[in-house]
């Protein structure tokens, strides 16, 4: 409300703008939080699925619209596809329409994974700072999982992308030297959310056996590392003043 200009500089940005749906995603997880508070939660919800519809169009009426360099591309362009799959897994009370987000968030997923995977094979790297987005990649098939699992049962598909969602997650750890050498910026925060969505799906799945249990409960570890590190490397940063540096 302050800094009205910076907010519109902002929605017209190609990369700053896929980060809106944050606040969307907020009211979402708040609903599920004070689910025992029925009227609280339901207000909450259609609150954070209104504010969604709406940022979805408009981000993807700017991608078709505006001209967009495939430099522009990062994993965070997964975020406006993650929170439509959020809504189904989220909904406090029995809701059929979710499917209507469930479906048409993942066929974007396979679009902008598609996408995205082209521009890091054959395009130039990218920058250090937007490296941690890289965990992006675990976010989306884990938060399909407890979606789909919500909306159907757990079936072959729901284990599909769940496996999906491993699979990602070993290909990063495999790729531990790329993160040992970045410097700490407010990008490293995309290493927490996206732990804490495969968290969750492998404790979902904990009931087809004990594997899940243990991995579940490893990465909550490492989830726990990560946000102190974050935490602690944003303090310092605000206190230096370098937190919001290019």
């Amino acid at each position: 409300m302050l800094f009205r200009n910076s907010v519109k500089a902002e929605l017209h940005h190609p990369i700053k703008i896929n980060f809106f749906p944050a606040f969307s995603i907020s009211l979402l997880l708040l609903a599920a939080l004070f689910s025992e508070f029925s009227g609280a939660s339901k207000a909450l919800f259609y609150a954070g699925v209104t504010s969604q519809s709406i940022i979805t169009l408009y981000v993807i009426s700017a991608w078709i619209s505006r001209d967009i360099n495939i430099e522009h591309s990062n994993p965070a362009w997964f975020i406006p596809v993650a929170a439509n799959l959020l809504i189904p897994a989220l909904v406090p009370f029995d809701a059929p329409w979710t499917w209507f987000y469930f479906s048409f968030a993942l066929f974007f997923y396979v679009v902008i994974f598609t996408l995205l995977f082209y521009r890091l094979i054959f395009h130039p790297s990218l920058e250090s700072k937007f490296i941690p987005t890289l965990f992006i990649f675990i976010a989306p098939p884990s938060v399909a999982f407890l979606g789909y699992e919500k909306l159907a049962r757990f079936d072959n598909f729901a284990l599909i992308l769940l496996n999906i969602a491993i699979f990602f997650a070993l290909l990063l750890c495999f790729m531990y030297k790329k993160f040992l050498r970045l410097k700490f910026a407010l990008s490293w925060w995309a290493f927490t959310f996206p732990l804490a969505t495969f968290c969750l799906a492998l404790l979902k799945a904990a009931h087809l056996r004990d594997f899940f249990t243990y991995a579940g409960l490893a990465v909550f570890g490492a989830l726990c590392v990560f946000v102190f590190l974050c935490l602690v490397g944003t303090i310092k940063s605000v206190v230096k003043g370098t937190a919001f540096e290019a």
